[in-house]
């Protein structure tokens, strides 16, 4: 694994450990990577993990889910979260 991608998981952790969501990557012992709780989500590159930030951040605005809910429940802190995950999405689409 190259030193950018191994850097953009350290990043990709912190920040969804932030957000209280389960798709934490383990880096297995081959050097492939894969969530803890979603074994089909083994991103390959940094584009894997472009998209599964624009995703995370689309729940937020997603009505009735529970990121969204965040919005109406403690406002501040949802500024917070989307905050960050924008800010990992811009890092990691300048690695590219």
């Amino acid at each position: 694994m190259d030193k950018q991608l191994l850097k953009a998981v350290k990043r990709f952790n912190t920040v969804m450990q932030d957000c209280e969501d389960m798709n934490v990557l383990k880096i297995n012992e081959d050097g492939s990577l894969q969530a803890y709780y979603d074994p089909d989500f083994k991103p390959k590159n940094i584009s894997d993990l472009i998209k599964e930030t624009e995703y995370q951040i689309s729940l937020y605005y997603e009505g009735g889910h529970q990121c969204n809910d965040l919005y109406y429940d403690d406002n501040k802190e949802w500024h917070r979260k989307v905050g960050r995950l924008k800010r990992l999405l811009k890092s990691l689409q300048n690695i590219k």
